[in-house]
């Protein structure tokens, strides 16, 4: 966020701090802040206070912020780019005994395998939606603000309950990542498998319960497709015709996965039956749930038994 505020120009000062002294040097020395700080970032002056963190680092976050801020906290406009809305909300109430006003939970629906400050793109959030959740009592000014910040780096805000944002993410993007490392564990990885680890480790455990459905949701429809295929049923083709659909409208194409196999294929199919019930689905996917739906654009093949077996494994791992 920082790379892309400065390339669009919508502040006159970045201040960064992180608990890695060698992040802070790296991103100062490339331009992408102005200033470091060895605690925490000077309070008073500014205009929006980011926390981009993973979900069970907001909390402790939270609270050095409101200690650092004392007074001056409901003064602040205050947002993250947490994966996981609700333990936000949950952290915000079970320190102030509210959600201050200026709080805005938000979490830009970009991102890549790639981590840390050297992985910074400026044209990341360019053309992506990014999901805010405002609460009753939320401050205008506040959402305003935060709203203006996201379209001056070129995202589209949207609305969301936090609990929503949770259930629905868990369906477009959660699961695809478990679904990717599963395959990975079996021979078929794909590119966000790479994704780091302890990252989507954290966000599945602060999503656990709408994940849990999902993959539930996951294992049934693919043993359901993996029977249907087996036994050349009728019912297996409208389904695989229904993904290849998705597909398109997710702008993927046959040509892109000449190379996927056929447990990839199945997958992708039961990932894309577990979308939300909801006619905006596909505006939530972001990549992780691309790299999966892409195999499903090729004609199905059957899966042995052996290999449905492990990579069921390797998803309850």
């Amino acid at each position: 966020m920082a790379i892309a505020a400065r390339a669009n120009q919508y502040c006159a000062q970045i201040v960064g701090w992180d608990s890695s002294k060698e992040a802070m040097r790296f991103a100062c020395r490339a331009g992408m802040i102005d200033a470091v700080d060895g605690e925490l970032p000077a309070l008073r002056d500014s205009d929006v206070v980011l926390l981009a963190v993973p979900p069970s680092a907001v909390p402790p976050v939270l609270a050095l912020l409101a200690h650092r801020a004392g007074a001056l906290i409901d003064q602040l406009v205050i947002s993250d780019c947490a994966s996981v809305k609700s333990c936000v909300v949950q952290a915000a109430q079970d320190l102030f005994g509210r959600v201050p006003p200026v709080l805005i939970p938000g979490h830009p629906l970009a991102g890549s395998e790639r981590s840390g400050a050297a992985a910074a793109d400026a044209e990341l959030f360019r053309g992506r939606r990014v999901v805010l959740c405002p609460v009753a009592g939320t401050d205008p000014a506040a959402l305003m603000r935060i709203e203006g910040l996201w379209r001056a780096l070129g995202a589209e805000p949207v609305h969301l309950d936090a609990a929503e944002h949770d259930e629905v993410l868990a369906r477009t993007s959660h699961l695809p990542h478990v679904a990717a490392r599963a395959l990975a564990a079996v021979g078929a990885p794909l590119r966000i498998a790479a994704s780091n680890p302890s990252l989507w480790r954290d966000i599945e455990r602060n999503n656990r319960r709408p994940l849990a459905a999902a993959l539930r949701d996951h294992r049934s429809r693919l043993h359901s497709l993996a029977s249907a295929t087996a036994a050349d049923a009728s019912d297996y083709r409208p389904r695989f015709a229904r993904a290849a659909e998705l597909c398109r409208r997710l702008g993927l194409s046959v040509a892109t996965v000449a190379t996927t196999t056929p447990l990839q294929r199945l997958v992708a199919v039961a990932v894309l039956e577990c979308l939300p019930e909801r006619s905006d689905a596909l505006s939530y996917a972001a990549g992780g749930l691309r790299d999966i739906a892409a195999a499903a654009a090729a004609p199905p093949l059957v899966v042995d038994d052996a290999t449905l077996r492990r990579y069921v494994a390797a998803l309850a791992a």
